[in-house]
């Protein structure tokens, strides 16, 4: 560690550094529209140590080495173009890549490829395009951006899990979300679910995950690299695919003299973008023998309003309030805050033409729309390069992120918000119980006489100000991400670099329940008293990711029309995540109401903690030979060694491309003017979880007839097998996967078209299988099961107009299907869990797509009749579980146009998923306690197109009504397929229109341009009239693999705002 340190000061010393005397050469990089380019990259041909880059203005000055002749200028979401270098300042007007045959990506490593020669699919999205829509997370903000990606924002609110899968995943069990690169090292995405947060039914809270850290405003481009050809590089880590990540750098520049910087300063306000919609006839009351009256519980089953005044809430102290019975409309939707979102970013950009660097500060602060709820995020970013001589260079990069939040809780229980706002009755003003030092507001109000009093307007669901109030989950999260690179030149064409890089952060998690008393107020029933003894508990993941690459690389001409470019390389991980959870007693809870410290429990605290070390190393190796820039053929391998697999194992890739356009006459190339098409084809795979290759052990507990005794016991520590035993011939999942594809360009460039077609197969998935007791274990892993995903994926641009005055119109769009299916699990076995719970599974079945619903359900006859009891009219439920569709979407697509005019510039993107559905126990609770639009016919009707079987066997039409309060409250009656959900939507996701303030504004000042925008994110959703509940994305199991599961879940945020953006 001192050596790695000592290094690394060294390096630092070391950015200052000047090279030799060279040939001095000037000039300004400019777009289509003939303003500057800022951030465009120089080089020199056959010398890529050589560069820098252009300022804020465009401009650029470097020294090149005697005897250069060619710079190569190279800039995202423009082609590739080379200039002969002259004496005089030049001029260099770049070409906007509206195809992108001849842009140049980041690639496997950090690895900058033209993408002619690419040989599979990539997609890269800029900087700038991640930022129009004002999201907060980079995630987020690649929604509609690229084909082939599938991507579930859930809340939308800074801060909350995103799921990113490519092609449909490729793991029954295991991660399926795509691996993040940044800057060439991969970083930990995770989505720890702590006690009694997401996984559970209770008390669900979403910390987010650790992708959605970085800072969009850091972030220069991500390419998207969807299939194992591309990702082969990766070996182990690479079968979900991978976004490659790549910073914003420091600017190379002539002298010392000018830092550059740019102050961007957002302002935005939130609100829920769908709620579900409630009856307006019926008030506070349940129906007993088939009368409705006026019991206070939590249910809106009482009597049709009348705007009458009647007393409300509970009689304390001989008083009680009075109200009119009438609905409150808008009583969920006027709880809600305004959400407010400040977030202000400052980068200085200098250097000279040897050093450069680039540091970044940033502050997110956002209040939630849950009134006192909060997120905080400030990120620090350096980045700092230098040539230490014409032969020798460096860099280093380091990220410092720290959150500070107070996070609401959601799921089933006193402690979800949700919950109990969608049972509160219909006449229940919400806004009116804000005050918690009103009596009657009070969860625990004592009078004179020392008496306690449930103060709250009924039973069974809390007050959610109280719940905001008393209920805590805070999370404190200090995170470093850094590399630094040193390399070695000897000669033009070789290159040697050794990587070392780190991803290290503590996430802390605290957690306050409070101790109440809680009494039922329905005056039908004695009183019910519910104690709660309160509970506290702290739940820490201190992580620890450690990596070093040691490459070499070689790109020379070979022979005439033949270049070789080859990338050999060592790669050495560490990932170690220790987790230590500890709370108070889980039965006696806290001593002291509202001191939240674990020596306050009320018996033995509950301590925890659990250790996970993997340790790989790797060896790989890249070759791509081009031949006459038209004809690429390309393969790669990487062999891995793991800690948690028995023995090595190798993957590898192959992709070819053609440019076929190059064949082209020069007539057809006036119309046609681009065309590639390209195959590839990679194994890659899929490490197993630490310590399944091993029988771990367990703390004892021993049992009798006298109860249970957990060791240590009087001193003595004891530790017994858990219940799996380990198999040390445990294989890693492999993924295959061929693809095909063409890229074609029209009419000047002016129409493009990406298109591929993929086939996925995973198999040997890692699986538990229950064995015989008698082996003294109850189940083992093993290699087993197959799924395959097949799809098509299409990327359009255009531009429809584009005039001499400056005048722009553009169109893009993307177009997904993909198709999952399952085709073995295990001998005897048809499905395994992936989430739900005991009434609602969500499984991965034999032939069934990836992500299915088994449940029962109402019987129907063969020709779709609904099957009735003939006593009392209510539909009949199934005995078995059967399959009532998946979470995956039939298809998703986007469509966005920008329109730009001279210093306006107008984006605005929709989306869509098609087909799917998600189970809503929104709509489930909403029914029970009758508060729901469909429970707002309550007269005793017939079941639509029903019968029942008579006597003789025979199925009979229905005419016997059924009563919808027993159909919506008694349990077994309702089976949970009714719950389920179509998933289909649009979304207006983004939209921004930004004036840039022309230049001539600011030549006699020090400011060197600026931009003001308004814009939005998830504006609009539209969906089927049968969704009347919840935006089909929110998911209550965060990024894991169990989707489409709205259990009271954190609705879904719109946030529109306003930028204001300088440079100096």
């Amino acid at each position: 560690m001192k050596r790695h340190l000592f290094c690394l000061a060294m390096q630092l010393l070391c950015l200052t550094a000047t090279v030799a005397q060279t040939r001095h050469v000037t000039g300004q990089i400019q777009d289509e529209k003939g303003e500057g380019l800022p951030g465009a990259t120089i080089s020199v041909q056959n010398n890529p140590g050589v560069g820098t880059a252009t300022d804020a203005d465009g401009n650029f000055q470097l020294d090149v080495p005697e005897g250069a002749t060619t710079l190569i200028i190279r800039s995202v979401g423009y082609n590739e173009m080379t200039q002969p270098i002259t004496d005089q300042p030049m001029v260099i007007k770049m070409a906007a890549a509206a195809t992108t045959l001849q842009e140049t990506v980041v690639t496997a490593n950090a690895i900058r490829r033209e993408k002619r020669s690419l040989g599979y699919a990539t997609t890269q999205v800029t900087g700038e395009d991640l930022t129009q829509g004002g999201n907060t997370s980079p995630l987020n903000a690649l929604v509609g951006k690229a084909a082939g990606v599938n991507i579930n924002t859930t809340a939308n609110a800074p801060g909350s899990s995103t799921r990113i899968v490519l092609r449909g995943g490729s793991s029954l069990l295991g991660n399926n979300q795509a691996l993040i690169v940044v800057d060439g090292v991969p970083i930990s995405n995770q989505n720890f679910a702590t006690n009694g947060s997401i996984g559970e039914l209770s008390n669900q809270v979403d910390f987010g995950n650790r992708g959605n850290d970085i800072n969009p405003e850091d972030i220069e481009s991500v390419s998207v690299l969807k299939g194992p050809a591309a990702t082969a590089l990766y070996g182990s880590l690479a079968s979900n695919g991978a976004l490659i990540i790549t910073t914003k750098k420091g600017l190379k520049k002539k002298g010392a003299k000018k830092t550059d910087i740019q102050v961007s300063s957002s302002y935005e306000l939130s609100s829920v973008l769908k709620l579900p919609e409630f009856q307006n006839s019926y008030g506070q009351g349940n129906i007993y023998e088939g009368i409705p009256d006026d019991r206070r519980e939590n249910f809106s089953w009482g009597l049709p309003f009348d705007g009458q005044q009647r007393p409300w809430g509970q009689v304390i102290d001989g008083q009680q309030k009075v109200k009119p019975y009438e609905a409150q409309k808008n009583n969920v939707r006027d709880f809600f805050d305004v959400g407010q979102i400040w977030n202000n970013n400052i980068s200085l950009n200098g250097g000279n033409e040897d050093a450069a660097y680039r540091l970044s500060l940033g502050s997110l602060n956002s209040k939630s729309v849950f009134p006192g709820k909060k997120y905080d995020k400030y990120t620090i970013g350096f980045n700092g390069n230098a040539n230490l001589s014409n032969k020798v260079y460096t860099s280093i990069s380091v990220n410092y992120i720290r959150i500070n939040s107070d996070l609401p809780s959601f799921g089933q229980g006193s402690s979800s918000v949700m919950d109990n706002l969608l049972q509160t009755p219909r006449d229940i003003p919400i806004t009116e119980l804000k005050d918690l030092n009103d009596k009657f507001n009070s969860m625990d109000y004592v009078d004179e006489t020392g008496t306690h009093h449930y103060g709250y307007y009924g039973a069974y669901a809390i007050n959610p100000y109280y719940t905001l109030k008393e209920f805590k989950n805070i999370n404190n999260v200090d995170r470093v991400l850094g590399n630094t690179i040193i390399g070695y030149k000897p000669f033009e064409w070789l290159r040697v670099e050794d990587r070392l890089a780190a991803d290290i952060y503590s996430d802390r998690r605290y957690q306050s329940v409070p101790k109440y008393n809680s009494d039922a107020v329905d005056p039908f029933y004695a009183n019910n008293p519910q104690v709660n003894p309160g509970r506290y508990a702290e739940d820490i993941y201190n992580t620890n990711n450690m990596f070093n690459d040691l490459m070499i690389t070689f790109n020379k001409d070979v022979a005439k029309d033949l270049n070789l470019n080859v990338l050999l390389g060592q790669n050495f991980t560490q990932f170690r995540t220790l987790n230590t959870f500890s709370s108070t007693n889980e039965e006696g809870g806290l001593i002291v109401p509202g001191y939240y410290n674990l020596s306050n429990s009320n018996g033995t605290p509950l301590v925890n903690n659990n250790l996970n070390l993997v340790r790989r190393v790797g060896a790989y190796a890249d070759a791509t030979a081009g031949y006459k820039n038209r004809l690429f053929i390309g393969v790669n391998g990487r062999n891995d060694w793991s800690s948690t697999i028995e023995k090595s194992y190798f993957y590898f890739g192959a992709n070819a491309s053609f440019v076929i356009s190059e064949l082209f006459g020069r007539g057809l190339r006036n119309s046609w003017n681009y065309s590639k098409i390209r195959a590839s084809y990679g194994s890659v795979g899929n490490d197993a979880q630490p310590y399944l290759n091993t029988t771990t052990y367990n703390r004892a507990v021993a049992n009798g007839n006298f109860g249970s005794t957990t060791f240590p016991f009087n001193g003595i520590g004891g530790f017994s097998y858990g219940n799996q035993i380990g198999n040390p011939a445990i294989q890693p999942e492999f993924t295959r996967e061929f693809e095909v594809g063409t890229e074609d360009a029209f009419f000047n460039n002016r129409l493009s078209i990406d298109f591929s077609y993929y086939y996925k197969q995973s198999e040997n998935q890692i699986v538990p299988v229950p064995i015989a007791t008698s082996s003294g274990f109850t189940s083992k892993v093993i290699n087993t099961g197959l799924f395959v995903n097949n799809g098509v994926e299409i990327a359009l641009r255009g531009t429809p107009v584009s005039t001499a005055s400056g005048f722009r119109w553009d169109l893009y769009g993307t177009f997904t299907k993909n198709n999952s299916a399952v085709k073995e699990i295990f001998p005897g076995t048809d499905q395994v869990l992936l989430g739900g719970y005991s009434g609602m599974s969500i499984v991965a079945a034999i032939d069934k797509p990836y992500g299915t619903f088994y449940t029962t359900g109402i019987a129907k006859t063969a020709d779709g009749r609904t099957i009735v009891d003939s006593a009392t009219g209510l539909p009949t439920v199934t005995t078995t579980a059967n399959y009532y569709g998946t979470y995956l979407p039939n298809y998703q697509a986007s469509l966005g146009t920008t329109i730009s005019y001279k210093g306006f510039s107008l984006n605005i993107l929709f989306d869509t998923k098609q087909g799917g559905v998600f189970y809503s126990r929104t709509r489930d609770v909403m029914s029970f306690v009758g508060t729901s639009k469909e429970t707002e016919n309550r007269d005793p009707h017939v079941w639509e197109n029903s019968v029942y079987m008579g006597a003789d066997g025979q199925y009979h039409t229905n005419n016997t009504p059924f009563s919808p309060y027993t159909y919506f409250t008694s349990a077994g009656l309702r089976p949970d397929s009714e719950n389920l959900v179509d998933a289909s939507f649009v979304k207006l996701r983004e939209v921004r229109l930004t004036y840039t303030f022309p230049k001539k504004w600011f030549t006699r000042t020090f400011i060197g341009g600026g931009s003001f925008s308004v814009y939005g994110n998830n504006l609009f959703i539209w969906t089927p009239s049968s969704n009347k509940y919840v935006d089909p994305e929110v998911n209550s199991s965060g990024a894991s693999n169990a989707q489409g599961f709205d259990f009271s879940a954190q609705p879904s945020l719109r946030n529109y705002g306003m930028n204001l953006r300088f440079t100096f």
